[in-house]
This record gives structure tokens, sequence and C-alpha cells, in this order.
């Protein structure tokens, strides 16, 4: 199981005054952690500085404002503890639970979000990004899986039920490269590709990093 909740902001070389931080995003202080506590929990966070001038602030507690609530609070006062960058990304990943989203916020605003609940429910705002659109526009069908794994196009019209009866599938075909995939599994792809195209790499990649450090609040 993974599970990511972070934001990415962009940066020149900078030093974090941890104190000032937590204080200015959580009203409170905080404590450098033992070894790396589980950030999905609200007490804990990471902040990591990357040699390529990323810092990645991971806390579960922040995104999920973003993502679920649409709360932009403490985005706000991030944004305004490291001076107004003007390129920001929450990313938001639960692999067990089939979820997998991200925000794009560009001078303070955010500008595309899209996030897929368990596989199923996909809240989907703002103009789609140049990379986003070869999936986004690529035909829906109807598919079975053949005997390689493959997903085939079937042909006709079938209802919600006999999808269901006859264990078929919702799919998408990417109209450059003909790849087809599960409709419910396009979020977590473009989920990668928006990390690939904006940092190189993903989060799990083994990263180059100046620090990493964690830390657990007072109170909360």
């Amino acid at each position: 199981m993974t599970s990511l909740g972070c934001i990415a902001i962009k940066v020149a070389d900078i030093s974090i005054d941890i104190e000032k931080f937590t204080e200015l995003v959580f009203d409170t202080f905080a404590d450098e952690a033992t070894g790396y506590p589980d950030t999905r929990q609200d007490q804990h966070f990471c902040i990591v500085k990357t040699k390529d001038n990323f810092i990645w602030f991971e806390s579960s507690w922040v995104t999920d404002e973003i993502f679920y609530n649409g709360q932009t609070e403490r985005l706000n006062r991030i944004y305004e503890f490291f001076n107004k960058p003007a390129f920001m990304i929450a990313l938001n990943e639960y692999d067990s639970g089939g979820t997998y989203g991200y925000v794009i916020i560009e001078n303070g605003q955010i500008i595309r979000k899209r996030r897929t609940i368990c596989y199923d429910t996909t809240i989907d705002e703002g103009e789609p990004l140049p990379l986003e659109k070869d999936w986004l526009s690529g035909k829906k069908i109807i598919a079975d899986f053949d005997e390689d794994g493959n997903l085939v196009e079937i042909e006709g019209k079938k209802t919600d039920e006999e999808i269901e009866d006859e264990d078929l599938v919702r799919a998408v075909v990417n109209p450059v490269t003909n790849e087809v995939v599960e409709e419910n599994e396009l979020t977590q792809i473009l989920h990668k590709k928006v990390m690939i195209h904006f940092f190189g790499y993903t989060i799990w990649d083994r990263l180059e990093y100046d620090f990493y450090k964690c830390y657990t609040l007072r109170m909360i």
C-alpha cells in the first residue's frame, strides 16, 4: 500500500524557519520527530527540500482539506510563507482505496483539479492541461478482456446492468497511442503523467534532497 498527501512548491534557494512555518500554517508549534512518522495522521508532517529546488510538504491533513472540502486557508498560508511562488501542485494518492488526485496552483489560484475516489466518483474542475487532453478526448467504449488480458471493444450498446452481469468494463482509447485502459483508472494514469511532466520523476522515485525532516505538532 502506498499513500501520499503532499504539496510540491517550486522555490529558489530558501531556508525554512520551522517554528514560523508551523505557527503560520497550523497556529501552533512542532517538535522534530524521531524516524518517519505517518503523515496521514493530522499531528505529523514532513518537509523535503530536493536538489531541483522543490519543497515537498507532506501532510494528509492539509491536502485532504483541499481535495475533500475545497478549503484553501492553509494553502494560502503556505503560499504566503514561501513568498508567493508561481507554481505549486497538491497530490493525493491512496492506492489501496483507488483514490488519486492532483491540484495545480498558479500564482496562488487553483486552476485545475482532478480526483477519482475509490475508482468510482471523479471530480474534474478547471481547464484540462495540454498533457491530459489525449486521454480525456479519447473514445469511450465498452470492453472485455481477451485471453491475453488486453481490453477489446464490444460492439453494440450495453446497459449498466448488462455491463455488470457480463463482467464488461467501461474503457477509454487514447487517440494518439491507441492504448486502452479502464475508465476508472484514468486519473491514476494522469496523476503519474502530471508528476513526470512537472518534475521529471514521481514522488516514489529515489530523490536527491538537501534535507528531509519530519515533525509532530504539539497540539492540533
